[in-house]
Order: C-alpha cells, then sequence, then structure tokens
C-alpha cells in the first residue's frame, strides 16, 4: 500500500477497530468545501467552511457515516431579487466499502456482511452512495461526500420565502412590503378605440361651444335692435 496523505477532508480512523460494531463520534470538524458545489449563482464556493456531524460505525464490511453536513448558502431570491443568507444542512447515511483484494473497488461483500449492512441502513434514511475505502487505510476521507450531499441539496430556484410575492412586472416594485400594490391595466385591443373615442369626444365639445357662441351674439344683435324700435317709437 503506498504511504497515504492526510487532505483537509481527513478524518483520522486509526482508533476505530475494524471489529463490527465500534463506533467514533465526529464533533463539529470543520472542513473546506470542496470545488464543484452548485456554479456562481447558486452554489457554494470553494474554500467555505462546512461543518460535519455525526458518527462512524464499523462494520464488517466498511465503515458506516451517520450525520449532518453544514455549510453557509449565500444566494439571491429568483423571485424578488433579495439577498438570502441561510445555513443548508444535510443527513445523509453513507456506507464507505472496503475495496476487493483485488483492487476493483468494487465493494464486494460477504452474505453475512451484505445482510449485516442491508439491517442496518434499511432501519435508516440512506441515500444510495457508497464510497470505496482501503481496509488498511487510517484516514477516511469524505471531499466526495461532502461534495455530493450539499450538491444534491442545492435549490433549482433558490426563494428568501416559501411564499415570495416578487417583483411587480411592469414597475419593479417588491411586493412582498407592498402586497396591495396594482396597475390599472388595458386591453391592447380596445386601445384603438379607446383613442378614436376621446378624439370624437374631444370633436363633439369643441363643436358644441361654437354653436352656444353664435346663439349669444344673435341674441344680443336682436335684443340690440328691439331696443333701438322700442326708444324711435318714444
Amino acid at each position: 500500500m503506498a504511504r497515504e496523505h492526510e487532505t483537509p477532508w481527513s478524518i483520522s480512523i486509526s482508533q476505530l477497530s475494524l471489529k463490527a460494531g465500534q463506533t467514533q463520534t465526529i464533533d463539529n470538524e470543520v472542513m473546506p468545501a470542496p470545488s464543484g458545489i452548485g456554479d456562481d449563482l447558486v452554489g457554494i464556493p470553494e474554500g467555505t467552511d462546512v461543518t460535519v456531524r455525526g458518527m462512524l460505525e464499523s462494520l464488517s464490511d466498511g465503515i458506516l457515516f451517520t450525520g449532518t453536513i453544514s455549510a453557509p448558502f449565500d444566494s439571491e431570491c429568483a423571485r424578488c431579487l433579495e439577498p438570502i443568507h441561510e445555513t443548508l444542512t444535510v443527513s445523509p447515511v453513507t456506507f464507505f466499502t472496503y475495496e476487493s483484494e483485488a483492487g476493483s473497488g468494487s465493494g464486494a461483500k460477504s452474505g453475512s456482511g451484505a445482510n449485516e449492512e442491508v439491517d442496518i441502513l434499511a432501519e435508516q434514511d440512506e441515500t444510495e452512495d457508497t464510497y470505496p475505502l482501503n481496509p488498511q487505510s487510517i484516514y477516511l476521507n469524505m471531499e466526495s461526500l461532502i461534495r455530493d450531499s450539499l450538491a444534491q441539496a442545492l435549490p433549482l430556484q433558490p426563494l428568501d420565502r416559501e411564499d415570495c410575492l416578487g417583483l411587480c412586472p411592469q414597475c419593479g416594485l417588491n411586493l412582498n412590503e407592498n402586497p396591495d400594490h396594482k396597475h390599472e391595466v388595458v386591453n391592447i385591443q380596445w386601445a384603438a378605440l379607446e383613442g378614436l373615442k376621446a378624439q370624437l369626444e374631444a370633436e363633439a365639445g369643441a363643436s358644441g361651444s361654437g354653436a352656444d357662441g353664435d346663439g349669444t351674439n344673435g341674441a344680443d344683435g336682436a335684443n340690440d335692435d328691439g331696443t333701438d324700435g322700442a326708444d324711435a317709437q318714444k
């Protein structure tokens, strides 16, 4: 076996007996986030502090990890564009299976070992992931488990709240802060007729004003003539 090198994601298992049933606690182990967890828009940047808690249990054909993996998640709401700052936590149940003696990494199991693993995993909310582990290893590498678990837990569309109302499609106002906000909507199919109606009403109003002016002048003229006639008779 080649010399084993410790990595930032290594957990020492040198004290964990290969005898089935032995356990080891992982208490708030902080590791850097590996690369490849999402992207720049929805993801966890490389190097972000990731906290691992849980328990390792030695089985006949490998080591079972049960616990939680947590990391800060910073993003932007897909509806209202407000910033999101929260903690993303996953609870994987994962089996690190011993590689076969041939080194194929297929994780072949003996009958009794397979039954033991099935009995334990059947009682828990397990993931389907298994990772190879050399029986002679003194370190358990958590890099792939951290990457896979957090990447699968990333939301497709981050929301700052489940019932986020988003932004007004017309003016961009945040509807969460102004839930009663609305615009008067005009049906564009009738917009041309509305314009024609306004034009006709304006023209009708102008014509009415002209008629009123002529009637007034005529009445004034008649009054003038009547007055003059009456004065002449006197």
